[in-house]
């Protein structure tokens, strides 16, 4: 496994659009983000992207603008911080290719992300091994109480984080709703040995609400 660089007050976070702007009631908390943010790093900066009316406008930006922005803020970065969730995501990665790869190789920046920017931290699991964090975006990065442990790992003052205590913990807050839906079915008719006979599907709102330990249990 590749483990990200320790980060400290003199690293470079670098904030990017990777899929969807910000939507008008997270603006707030985006903007917070970037002021704390700003004052905490001397090398902050987000990579912006222009905003002309794209089509469509679920988009941040195009995929060859948000592409471009990630690779010049993976040129120096210790930090690369997705803006916000949404969509689009999948459509830069398809375009990364082997240098790409190696740059996050050399590199090895912290990367944490949420909703939508999860496929890149996949991806770049699977690819290099690079040990990511499933962690709020940028705009939502400090709404958490527990933002202060995802930091503490950030700077190596902590070097181990387990959620698998006797009491489940979550690791952003526990979701006010639970599990909307189960479904089971049970094949029947002639089975050979060793064919799956029961499916158990699990719906809820968010994927962080339940569902997979519901399924796990089930």
């Amino acid at each position: 496994m590749l483990l990200p660089r320790k980060i400290t007050k003199d690293s470079a976070v670098h904030m990017i659009h990777l899929s969807s702007p910000v939507e008008s009631g997270d603006l707030k908390l985006f903007n917070i983000s970037v002021e704390r943010l700003s004052k905490e790093f001397a090398k902050f900066k987000l990579f912006d992207v222009v905003k002309s009316g794209l089509e469509p406008r679920y988009l941040a930006a195009s995929t060859r603008e948000r592409l471009q922005k990630l690779r010049a803020a993976l040129e120096e970065a210790d930090w690369l911080l997705p803006v916000y969730g949404g969509t689009g995501a999948i459509n830069i990665l398809r375009y990364l290719n082997d240098e790409d790869l190696q740059k996050f190789r050399e590199r090895a920046p912290v990367i944490n992300g949420f909703s939508d920017a999860t496929s890149l931290l996949n991806f770049l699991y699977l690819k290099i091994g690079l040990l990511t964090f499933h962690y709020a975006n940028a705009s939502r990065l400090f709404e958490k109480k527990n933002y202060k442990e995802f930091f503490d790992v950030l700077y190596g003052k902590k070097t181990e984080l387990s959620f698998h205590t006797p009491n489940y913990a979550w690791l952003t807050e526990a979701p006010l709703a639970s599990v909307e839906g189960i479904a089971i079915v049970q094949r029947i008719g002639r089975l050979d040995p060793g064919t799956p006979t029961v499916l158990i599907a699990c719906s809820a709102a968010h994927r962080d609400t339940g569902v997979f330990e519901a399924a796990r249990y089930g």
